[in-house]
Formats: C-alpha cells, structure tokens, sequence
C-alpha cells in the first residue's frame, strides 16, 4: 500500500512539473509589430478611425486610457520640433541650418498655464474656461500628469514674450516657459489643431479606435489594422511606430502572406501553429525598440486587416494557442517556400546544432506546381567581383567558381572563387549572402560557364567538368597554365569544331529550392496535406522529435 501510495504521489509530482514546463510558456495575448522604425521612421503619420479614439498608454499588456475622442476621426500625429508652413505644404527643419525654409514657423517652445492636474476632466475644465481670453490652450500629458498649455514657439524668446502677455491677460496662475524636448509628440485634431501633446519616461502614446464597432480599425497612414498605434520617439530620433494587436489576430494577417489562402486547409493549419511558434520565440526580436517583431520578411510578413482570408483566420482559430514544442519548449520554427527535394540541415546553412533541425527527404512536394522547383541565374565575371569586393574580398579578375563540397541534402558547403589576385572560399550561406538572396535562391545549385566542357581520362572514368582556364599546355618549353584572358581553346569533335574561352565570360549557376532550406517547406507541407497528412503530422515529419501542444 505505502509503494503504491509513494508511486502515486510520484506521478502527480511529475504530472504536475510537465504542466507547469508548459504553462511556462504560455501564448501572450498581444503582439507588438513594428512598422516604421530604423530608417524608415516617420516625422509624421496620419492615423484615422470611423470610431473616434480612446488616447492612453499600455502596459504589462493592459491599456489605460487617459481619455476617449469619439468625436475626432483623424488625427495627424508628428514629433514636437519645428516646423516652417510655407502654404504649399509642412515641412521639418533645423534652426540651426543655413537653408531654413520660408513661411511660418512653429516650434516645440510653449507656455505652461497654472499647474498640473490629476485627470483630464480637471485640465479640461482649465482649458475650455482660457478658452474664453483667446489663449487657444490645449492639454498636456506629461509622465502622467495633465497641464495647461497653449503656443508652438519657434524660439524662446517668442515663448518669453507669449508668457508674459499670458500673464497679464490673465492675472492668475502663474505661467512657465516648456523647454524643447526630443522625446515629445504633438497630436493634431483632424490635421490643424493640437488636439494634444504627450511625453513620458516610461510608457509609449497609444491610441486605439473606439470599440463601438464590430471590428475597431485603425487606419495607419491609410492602411487598415486590428488594434491600436503606439508612438514611440527615441532621444533625438523620428518616430517610431508599433501596431499593438491581440496575436492570433496578428496571424489572420501573417498567414495569407506567408501561404496561399486557397492550400488545404491541414497546410495552413501547419503554418498557423509554425507562425504562432515563431512569434512566442522572438519576443524579444526587437526588444531595444520596444516592440516584438517587424511587418517584413525579417520577421514574418504582415499586411494587417486587409490582408486577411477567410480560410487563413479558420486555420488560426482551429489551433488557436497550439505550438510546437521540443522537451516542452517552444521549438525554433523555421519555413521556406520550396526545398526541391531535401531539407537541409540546419548546420550546413547557419552553422549551429539542433535536434530537431535536420534535414528530411520532401517527397511530396509539388515541384511542378510550386513554379519554384528550378531556377537558373548567369553572372558575369565583373560582377562576381564587384559582389565580393562590396563584401570586402578582392580577388582580382574572376577566373573560375567552383562548388568544392556539397552537402547530403545536396546544398552547397564551400564555393571557391578563384581571380588574377588570389582565391576566397565562401561557406554554408555566405554566397547567398554575397550575390543577393534574390539572386541565389537557394544553397543547392551547380556552376557551369560558357568554357565548359567535359573530359574522359584514359581510365574511361565518367566524364568532368573542365574550363580552359584548369587546363595546362605542353610546350616545348614546360608545362604552363592556360589562364591568358585572351586566348581561346578549340575542342575537335567528330561534326565540327568547337571554342571555347580560356577564362569564362558567363557563369551559370543552376539551381533548385527557394530560401534557406531549413524547417517547413511551404509547398511540401501543400503536397502533404493534398496527400492527407494532417498538420501535426506536417509538422513534426519537418521537425523531427517535437510535438504540437
């Protein structure tokens, strides 16, 4: 009785530490997409929803509102800095420049009127009484609290004598020059007036449509989205700006740009659950920018509300929550449109080593349907050397390129390139990443050039490809190389003559697949759901050892 007792207890002890490893890792109800950051962040956008706004701020993933603007359908939201109107349009500028643009300026100085406020309707109550001296006095959220302010000053000195005149017109409270600032943003009501303006240390601006509809859209520069917006200005820097959107709602957009909507419904299920796994994994991707992923390929492509498909939102909610796991976690998902035959390792393409990414035959993959199968690129000798010289190798003239090693998979380990000034061995990814992933579709390809030819030795071995510039010519003097640019071999055959140049003028690079070749291939999770395989049963046949959980 007492082993069994023990024995008992043991299994829920166990029971119980496998829920909490995957209770560990439970799916977050929101995601943060950032659409504008880096390079392409924005002076100013111009945000619209049919339902008005609820204005606040987020955090640990719940929204607090400061306050609601059912009224106010449009609102163009931009960095408090200076600005010159010249009637023909706004534009941004330096009052340090020496080509600072004509018209009205306006600027990030203004008067603070009285002090601060612990909520809206209080500062609300301010303004709309200074309303009646013409003062034109807007509210100010600042780390929480709400001001009175009124201007936007192209200097201090314009701010001074704005203060001053304050002062006397009102008699009161007391008046405060506000400082620029490089992390503050002006809201503009429907385009003209300051609706309002925020700064905080801590929390971004978040604005969201009003819930009154039967899905709340925003529409950000014109595009509509699920969620809200937030603002987020680092020191000194434009505008960054982040779709917050519940993550499964996230993925109505992500899988119709990743996947066809017409496929079987089991492929998209299988994409669904890879995504949704993807997302948990890269949290943190883009952490130092606060938000989780990007809108682009860099992360996974997402085209918001528009994009979405029936189909795609029924294979999100049919396994809404599920990921793949591996020994209870979240398992490193990777996908790629087509791996023509063979997925690869994932230490021939990135170097590292993981179980559950290793390469497995594709048999079902629909090469013929996919458009995807082949491919077939020719680059000239300059602009190999042109690509290896943007990458910092100079190896001359090009001469020859030549796959040395090749992996099970068929994908290749090691390119020589080999020039009038010296060699360079190019490994695993790193030829894609010289000439372009757009160039390269794949590893698995097989150089030829228009020098080339075959040669049986006198064994009668089979036949192997030779160019001009390998071949040595015996000479009354010795053995030299062949490598002169301009010279040209001629190959006697048994109908005609043929020449062939002693260095290549055309490299041919012929290849299969499309990306990287590690994880899930799109069109062979297509062909295995066509042939009935269900989504878990594509998933783990690509990753060999997890599970859907």
């Amino acid at each position: 009785m007492k082993k069994g007792f023990i024995i008992f207890i043991l299994a829920i002890v166990v029971l119980l530490s496998m829920t909490c490893s995957v209770f560990a890792w439970d799916v977050p109800s929101h995601v943060k997409i950032g659409l504008y950051f880096e390079k392409t962040a924005v002076t100013s956008i111009e945000i619209e929803s049919e339902t008005g706004f609820q204005i606040g701020y987020e955090s640990n993933n719940q929204f607090y509102g400061f306050f609601n603007k059912p009224d106010v359908k449009k609102y163009l939201v931009r960095k408090d800095s200076y600005y010159a109107d010249s009637g023909s349009g706004v534009v941004e500028y330096n009052p340090g420049a020496s080509d600072i643009p004509a018209g009205a300026k306006y600027g990030p100085y203004h008067v603070q009127i009285g002090p601060g406020y612990g909520s809206y309707e209080e500062v609300m109550q301010q303004v709309n009484m200074l309303n009646q001296y013409g003062i034109k006095p807007f509210p100010a959220v600042i780390n929480g609290l709400f001001y009175v302010w009124t201007g936007c000053y192209a200097s201090a000195e314009e701010a001074n004598n704005a203060m001053v005149q304050a002062q006397a017109a009102l008699g009161g409270p007391a008046c405060t020059v506000i400082e620029p600032s490089s992390t503050r943003i002006q809201a503009l009501a429907e385009g003209t007036d300051i609706g309002f303006i925020f700064d905080d240390r801590i929390n971004y601006l978040n604005m969201q449509p009003m819930e009154t509809a039967a899905v709340p859209i925003i529409y950000i520069h014109k595009k509509p989205y699920r969620g809200g917006v937030e603002f987020k200005r680092l020191n000194g820097s434009d505008m960054t700006v982040i779709n917050r959107v519940e993550l499964e709602q996230y993925l109505y957009a992500v899988l119709p740009r990743e996947m066809g909507a017409d496929w079987p419904m089991e492929a998209l299920k299988a994409q669904a659950v890879a995504a949704r796994t993807y997302t948990v994994l890269n949290m943190d991707k883009y952490k130092k920018y606060g938000f989780n992923l990007c809108d682009t390929t860099l992360s996974q492509v997402y085209g918001g509300y528009r994009s979405e498909q029936p189909a795609c939102t029924q294979a999100v909610e049919e396994t809404r929550g599920k990921i793949l796991t591996y020994e209870g976690k979240p398992a490193n998902v990777y996908y790629f449109s087509s791996s023509g035959g063979h997925t690869e390792d994932v230490k021939n393409v990135w170097g590292s080593s993981i179980p559950y990414l290793k390469g497995v035959e594709d048999p079902y993959e629909p090469t013929e349907k996919s458009g995807k199968g082949f491919w077939t690129v020719e680059m000239a000798p300059q602009q190999i050397s042109e690509a290896l010289k943007a990458k910092g190798y100079n190896v001359g003239d090009v001469l020859s390129v030549s796959a040395i090693e090749y992996s099970e998979a068929g994908s290749v380990i090691k390119l020589k390139i080999c020039g009038t000034s010296g060699e360079v061995i190019l490994e695993r990814e790193e030829p894609r990443k010289v000439f372009g992933f757009n160039v390269l579709n794949s590893q698995k390809f097989t150089v030829i050039t228009d020098s080339s030819f075959y040669i049986i030795n006198s064994n009668g071995e089979s036949p192997v490809a030779a160019s001009g510039s390998q071949l040595k010519l015996l000479s009354a003097s010795g053995i030299s190389s062949s490598n002169v640019l301009s010279n040209q071999i001629v190959v006697k055959g048994a109908d005609a003559d043929k020449c062939y140049p002693m260095v290549p003028q055309k490299f041919i690079f012929q290849g299969k697949g499309w990306g990287h070749s590690v994880g899930m291939s799109q069109w062979g999770a297509r062909g295995m759901a066509e042939a009935g395989f269900t989504y878990e049963q594509i998933l783990t046949h690509y990753f060999t050892g997890t599970k859907v959980e």
